[in-house]
């Protein structure tokens, strides 16, 4: 069937479902932009428009992510692994091997069928990208500022 798509979970996986949650536990709305932008900042590289489609509707189908509107938002279920592979550890694992953790623990249960539950346009993606610049250029700006300030004080 056209519509199905692989049921095994992947590493980019993993990295949605943490970057939806990081936006979460930061109070942030995880729109496409956003977790493209948390993405790029945790792992260098944005993914493309059917990677995030097949990757969202295999979270969606196993239940730890929710789609509303423009929205993405983590399930309990989604929440109860970020906070377990996120608690502090000794020593403190750096967000790459979390993620690791992250998808070693979604694919001891994986979904025994997925169908995509979510399009993703050529129109989507590019607002997408759009958002995230917009966001950055925030960000940097943010940040010049702190670090004027901090010299002003010199």
């Amino acid at each position: 069937m056209l519509n199905e798509i692989n049921p095994k979970f992947t590493l980019r996986d993993a990295l949605l479902l943490y970057s939806v949650a990081y936006c979460q536990r930061h109070n942030e709305n995880a729109t496409l932009g956003r977790i493209l932008l948390t993405t790029d900042a945790i792992n260098r590289e944005c993914p493309m428009a059917n990677m995030l489609e097949e990757g969202f509707s295999r979270l969606i189908v196993g239940g730890y992510i929710d789609y509303q509107g423009e929205i993405f938002t983590v399930t309990k279920s989604g929440l109860h692994l970020f906070n377990d592979v996120t608690k502090p550890r000794n020593p403190k694992m750096k967000a790459l091997d979390q993620i690791r953790l992250l998808a070693d623990t979604l694919n001891k249960s994986p979904i025994k069928h997925a169908e995509k539950k979510l399009t993703i346009t050529s129109d989507d993606y590019s607002k997408a990208m759009q958002e995230m610049r917009v966001i950055f250029a925030e960000i940097s700006k943010k940040a010049d500022e702190i670090a004027n300030a901090r010299r002003a004080k010199e």
